[in-house]
């Protein structure tokens, strides 16, 4: 498979969509080249990449450390509370790095396929999957944290990779089909009252705010740097808790990105095309 269009489809799967699949900002500019800045200067000493710290460090335990850090509560990394504003800024932050780390994977990957190498570029791309899934999965468990319940995975279609019978509904139309993000418009209008008329959170505004974060959950798995902060403050709403403006306009962004674009309901009308001159209008305006 191409590289390149994995790693594109990795960068929006963390909501950074650019060509390079990473999104570089002046800031983190700055930071490369402060690290590269430090890296030089460590390099004046011809043999440190062959020591190691341990080497000046109380190799022997000569000296009791300080084990503050040990002290801590060993689950306190698994510990959440989605009232802190953060908590899903960090926790982003993290699978980012995660990604970079499987994007580097895939470039390391696409080096060997150019040199017509594929056997060393297996491990590589073994390395990039296992990173992926493992983004995944901590999504997964992130959004249950929050309170959120995504749709599971059937047990017969889990880690098969057999598309089959899975409908994709941001491809296909069924006029039957119940709206997928009926709860997520009702949100949308809800907050646009709350900040327009300044109205509180009602018994039913709670509900359908726990309804739209249900909806949104698969969303925030699918492309957690997307949604993830989003949904931390739908579930606030959902508490009846109140926001700051800015934090509603983030739901509203969040909410709005979750709906896909879809075409024109198809209505029955009277025509003189033919069925050639129809596809023939299609096929230009696929290619226009």
């Amino acid at each position: 498979f191409d590289q390149k269009a994995l790693r594109l489809r990795y960068a929006e799967f963390m909501g950074e969509e650019e060509d390079s699949g990473l999104d570089i900002g002046n800031e983190n500019l700055e930071s490369l080249e402060n690290e590269e800045q430090n890296e030089e200067e460590e390099s004046e000493d011809p043999l440190a990449e062959y020591t190691h710290d341990h080497d000046n460090e109380n190799e022997h335990n000569l000296v009791e450390e300080d084990d503050e850090e040990d002290s801590k509560n060993p689950l306190q990394q698994f510990l959440h509370d989605h009232d802190d504003p953060e908590e899903a800024t960090l926790f982003t932050e993290s699978l980012r790095s995660k990604l970079r780390n499987a994007l580097n994977e895939m470039w390391d990957a696409e080096l060997y396929l150019r040199l017509y190498e594929p056997t060393k570029s297996l491990p590589y791309q073994y390395r990039a999957l296992e990173l992926i899934q493992e983004i995944k999965n901590s999504a997964r468990i992130y959004v249950h944290r929050i309170g959120f319940d995504p749709p599971p995975i059937k047990e017969n279609k889990r880690l098969t990779g057999k598309l089959d019978d899975i409908v994709n509904y941001r491809k296909s139309l069924n006029l039957e089909m119940e709206d997928q993000y009926q709860f997520i418009k009702k949100a949308l209008l809800r907050i646009e009252e709350i900040l327009s008329e300044g109205k509180s959170i009602s018994q039913e505004n709670k509900m359908i705010f726990e309804e739209a974060g249900n909806e949104l959950a698969l969303e925030a798995i699918n492309s957690p740097g997307k949604y993830l902060k989003a949904l931390q403050f739908l579930k606030r709403l959902s508490e009846g808790k109140q926001l700051s403006d800015e934090s509603l306009k983030e739901v509203q962004k969040g909410l709005f990105l979750a709906i896909p674009d879809s075409d024109p309901n198809p209505y029955k009308e009277i025509s003189t095309m033919d069925e050639i001159d129809r596809l023939l209008l299609k096929e230009l305006s696929i290619h226009e």
